[in-house]
């Protein structure tokens, strides 16, 4: 049983940012000490890293900070997706699975009347949230460390939480 831990946007943002500042420190202290317990695997879904390095190149200083997501993470590609990753995280990319459970997911909200985005959105929350729950297998622990807990909860419930708030 191994304890997964799926970075949305806002912890996985802060991660990338210059190391000099307290919250990131903190952010990735957290990070070593929850690896250290040796049953932890931290994620970055290849949705989170697309939405954070869109809006890195879009500034113009955002170069050292897209090269700190490069090494957080090093990108290896679906044959190693189980291979022990350089980086802190290991990267989860998006695959037909995922978008196949992300289509039932932003369905079955809309049956509910509880969507996360506009019906022509690609809505990047249900598929982290799919990208999440397929990562984990059967018997793991999942947590989603978000700053968005409201809309993430309609898809994974108590499982979305602040970083904050998941013991390392």
């Amino acid at each position: 049983m191994a304890r997964i831990i799926a970075l949305d946007s806002k912890p996985a943002g802060i991660a990338c940012d210059n190391p000099k500042k307290p919250a990131v420190a903190e952010l990735l202290a957290w990070a070593q000490k929850a690896l250290a317990q040796g049953r932890t695997q931290i994620i970055l879904p290849e949705i989170v890293d697309y939405e954070i390095r869109r809006k890195l190149l879009s500034l113009p200083d955002g170069a050292a900070s897209i090269r700190r997501l490069d090494e957080l993470a090093e990108h290896k590609g679906l044959d190693a997706l189980n291979e022990p990753e350089k980086g802190l995280l290991v990267y989860a990319p998006i695959n037909k699975e995922v978008m196949r459970r992300a289509a039932r997911l932003w369905a079955e909200a809309r049956k509910f009347g509880r969507p996360t985005a506009a019906e022509n959105s690609i809505d990047a929350d249900v598929i982290l949230a799919a990208q999440a729950l397929e990562y984990v297998g059967e018997g793991d622990q999942l947590w989603l460390a978000t700053g968005n807990v409201k809309d993430l909860a309609r898809y994974v419930g108590d499982r979305a939480v602040p970083w904050e708030a998941i013991t390392p």
